[in-house]
């Protein structure tokens, strides 16, 4: 048995079905009025590990592409 029940106003107590009562259930409660979260994305770390272990003087890389 699956319940599904959307709730325009949420009551202070939500009644669980007979059949139910008593068992091993899950219970998701999530506000359907909410913006999305934007996506945070991880800063990179590739640049600070490739500096930190390239030989680079500064910004001047010790070789360039012609060699």
């Amino acid at each position: 048995m699956k319940v599904r029940r959307v709730y325009l106003d949420a009551p202070a107590f939500i009644p669980v079905p007979t059949a139910l009562q008593h068992r091993k259930v899950e219970v998701i409660l999530r506000p359907l009025d909410d913006e999305p979260a934007p996506e945070i994305k991880p800063a990179s770390t590739w640049p600070d590990f490739f500096n930190q272990f390239s030989r680079q003087v500064g910004d001047v890389p010790l070789f360039t592409r012609e060699q």
